[in-house]
Protein backbone atom coordinates (compact mmCIF):
# COMPACT_ATOMS: atom_id res chain seq x y z
CA UNK A 1 0.00 0.00 0.00
CA UNK A 2 1.49 3.56 -1.08
CA UNK A 3 2.61 5.76 1.86
CA UNK A 4 -0.28 8.09 2.67
CA UNK A 5 -0.54 11.60 1.85
CA UNK A 6 -2.44 14.50 2.58
CA UNK A 7 -4.01 16.25 -0.41
CA UNK A 8 -5.06 20.00 -0.05
CA UNK A 9 -8.25 21.48 -1.53
CA UNK A 10 -7.95 24.58 -3.20
CA UNK A 11 -10.83 27.24 -4.71
CA UNK A 12 -10.01 29.06 -7.78
CA UNK A 13 -12.17 32.30 -9.05
CA UNK A 14 -11.77 32.85 -13.13
CA UNK A 15 -12.72 36.19 -14.11
CA UNK A 16 -12.85 37.87 -17.37
CA UNK A 17 -13.69 41.16 -18.68
CA UNK A 18 -13.06 42.49 -22.59
CA UNK A 19 -11.02 39.40 -23.23
CA UNK A 20 -9.21 39.40 -20.30
CA UNK A 21 -8.61 37.23 -17.34
CA UNK A 22 -8.01 38.32 -13.64
CA UNK A 23 -4.49 37.18 -12.30
CA UNK A 24 -2.52 37.28 -9.45
CA UNK A 25 1.59 37.59 -9.91
CA UNK A 26 3.80 35.29 -7.28
CA UNK A 27 7.37 35.80 -6.40
CA UNK A 28 8.57 33.57 -9.34
CA UNK A 29 6.72 35.22 -11.93
CA UNK A 30 3.94 32.68 -12.13
CA UNK A 31 0.50 33.23 -12.61
CA UNK A 32 -2.40 32.03 -10.56
CA UNK A 33 -5.99 32.59 -10.17
CA UNK A 34 -7.00 34.19 -7.04
CA UNK A 35 -8.76 31.93 -4.55
CA UNK A 36 -7.47 29.97 -1.19
CA UNK A 37 -7.65 26.79 0.40
CA UNK A 38 -9.87 25.54 2.07
CA UNK A 39 -10.41 26.18 6.20
CA UNK A 40 -12.09 23.37 8.15
CA UNK A 41 -15.83 23.49 8.06
CA UNK A 42 -15.90 25.55 5.13
CA UNK A 43 -17.39 24.93 1.81
CA UNK A 44 -15.56 25.29 -1.25
CA UNK A 45 -18.03 28.01 -2.32
CA UNK A 46 -17.80 29.86 1.14
CA UNK A 47 -13.88 29.62 0.75
CA UNK A 48 -13.90 31.11 -2.48
CA UNK A 49 -16.17 34.27 -1.42
CA UNK A 50 -14.51 34.95 1.78
CA UNK A 51 -10.57 34.53 -0.42
CA UNK A 52 -11.83 36.95 -2.58
CA UNK A 53 -13.21 39.69 0.18
CA UNK A 54 -9.91 38.95 2.44
CA UNK A 55 -7.38 39.26 -0.68
CA UNK A 56 -9.29 41.16 -3.24
CA UNK A 57 -11.74 43.77 -1.62
CA UNK A 58 -14.41 41.91 -3.72
CA UNK A 59 -17.71 40.70 -3.53
CA UNK A 60 -18.15 37.93 -6.08
CA UNK A 61 -21.42 36.30 -8.29
CA UNK A 62 -20.11 32.32 -8.26
CA UNK A 63 -21.96 31.28 -11.60
CA UNK A 64 -20.41 27.55 -12.77
CA UNK A 65 -18.05 25.03 -12.29
CA UNK A 66 -15.96 25.45 -15.04
CA UNK A 67 -12.72 22.71 -14.13
CA UNK A 68 -11.73 20.21 -11.25
CA UNK A 69 -7.86 20.24 -11.47
CA UNK A 70 -5.64 17.71 -9.73
CA UNK A 71 -2.44 19.03 -9.55
CA UNK A 72 1.05 17.62 -8.56
CA UNK A 73 3.78 20.03 -7.82
CA UNK A 74 7.06 20.49 -5.58
CA UNK A 75 6.74 23.00 -2.68
CA UNK A 76 8.90 23.29 0.35
CA UNK A 77 11.18 20.54 -0.65
CA UNK A 78 8.17 17.87 -1.09
CA UNK A 79 5.46 17.06 -3.55
CA UNK A 80 2.31 18.78 -3.14
CA UNK A 81 -0.87 17.22 -4.46
CA UNK A 82 -3.98 19.79 -4.47
CA UNK A 83 -7.35 19.09 -5.88
CA UNK A 84 -8.75 22.34 -7.30
CA UNK A 85 -12.49 23.71 -7.99
CA UNK A 86 -12.72 26.73 -10.58
CA UNK A 87 -15.00 28.58 -10.75
CA UNK A 88 -16.27 31.29 -13.40
CA UNK A 89 -17.25 33.95 -10.98
CA UNK A 90 -18.59 37.69 -11.71
CA UNK A 91 -17.73 40.64 -9.75
CA UNK A 92 -18.18 44.99 -9.69
CA UNK A 93 -15.89 46.81 -9.27
CA UNK A 94 -11.72 46.33 -9.35
CA UNK A 95 -9.61 43.97 -7.14
CA UNK A 96 -7.82 46.23 -4.34
CA UNK A 97 -5.13 43.88 -2.81
CA UNK A 98 -5.21 43.60 0.82
CA UNK A 99 -2.11 42.84 1.36
CA UNK A 100 1.11 44.19 0.00
CA UNK A 101 2.76 41.32 -1.28
CA UNK A 102 -0.64 40.51 -3.85
CA UNK A 103 0.09 41.51 -7.37
CA UNK A 104 -2.76 41.34 -9.75
CA UNK A 105 -3.24 41.88 -13.39
CA UNK A 106 -5.45 41.52 -15.97
CA UNK A 107 -3.88 39.42 -18.94
CA UNK A 108 -4.74 38.43 -22.85
CA UNK A 109 -6.54 35.25 -22.86
CA UNK A 110 -4.19 33.55 -25.00
CA UNK A 111 -1.74 30.90 -24.91
CA UNK A 112 1.15 33.45 -25.13
CA UNK A 113 0.20 35.42 -22.42
CA UNK A 114 -1.10 32.58 -19.93
CA UNK A 115 2.36 31.28 -20.31
CA UNK A 116 3.33 31.73 -16.63
CA UNK A 117 0.15 30.50 -15.77
CA UNK A 118 -0.32 27.90 -12.92
CA UNK A 119 -1.20 25.05 -13.19
CA UNK A 120 0.04 25.29 -16.82
CA UNK A 121 -3.07 23.15 -18.51
CA UNK A 122 -4.97 26.05 -17.84
CA UNK A 123 -3.10 28.05 -20.31
CA UNK A 124 -4.19 26.42 -22.82
CA UNK A 125 -7.85 24.81 -21.93
CA UNK A 126 -9.01 27.92 -20.43
CA UNK A 127 -8.47 30.60 -23.58
CA UNK A 128 -9.75 27.67 -25.32
CA UNK A 129 -12.86 26.94 -23.71
CA UNK A 130 -14.10 30.75 -23.38
CA UNK A 131 -14.11 30.99 -27.18
CA UNK A 132 -16.18 28.12 -27.16
CA UNK A 133 -18.50 29.55 -24.53
CA UNK A 134 -17.36 26.66 -21.89
CA UNK A 135 -19.32 24.53 -23.38
CA UNK A 136 -17.97 20.97 -22.21
CA UNK A 137 -17.36 21.86 -18.98
CA UNK A 138 -16.81 21.26 -16.28
CA UNK A 139 -13.51 19.45 -17.37
CA UNK A 140 -11.49 17.20 -14.69
CA UNK A 141 -7.77 18.14 -15.48
CA UNK A 142 -4.91 16.72 -14.14
CA UNK A 143 -1.80 18.97 -14.17
CA UNK A 144 1.79 17.46 -13.10
CA UNK A 145 4.21 20.50 -12.81
CA UNK A 146 7.88 20.66 -13.30
CA UNK A 147 9.63 17.34 -12.67
CA UNK A 148 7.09 15.38 -10.42
CA UNK A 149 7.08 12.57 -12.34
Amino acid sequence: MPARHAVLVSTRCIIIRGGRLLVQRGKKGHYRLPGGRVANSETIIQCLKREMLEELALEIDVRKLLYIIEAFYRGRGKIIHEVGFYFECGADGEPEPQESHIEVLWVDLDETSLAPLRPRVLATVLPYDWRRGWDGTPRYLVSFEDDVR
